[in-house]
């Protein structure tokens, strides 16, 4: 549906918008990469910050995120997934890579 897709693409502008705000400040991705709601976000790994320290700080904090290769962060939420439920998980997300790089 026209409906569907189109509230696709405004969560996907809101996703991107977060995930910017968060590598602006921590300048933790490479590269932030997306087709409607399947997302990537490639790290800027360090001896101390990669996917497996980011992985198991949201896991602790009660967020999942996937893994894509060995540096990539892959976001692969419902379609219908509402707002403030991705606002929620963006700050836990955010809140992990502070963890990891502070």
């Amino acid at each position: 549906k026209k409906s569907l897709l189109n509230g696709v693409k405004k969560k996907e502008k809101l996703f991107l918008n977060e995930l910017n705000k968060i590598n602006k400040e921590f300048k933790c991705f490479d590269a932030i990469r997306s087709s409607g709601l399947w997302i990537g976000c490639k790290l800027n790994v360090t001896e101390s910050f990669n996917l497996d320290t980011v992985m198991k700080a949201c896991y602790a904090k009660g967020l999942m995120i996937l893994k894509a290769n060995n540096n990539t962060i892959r976001i692969a939420p419902s379609l219908i997934i509402e707002d403030d439920i991705i606002l929620r998980g963006l700050k836990i997300l955010r809140e992990a890579i502070q963890e990891q790089l502070h």
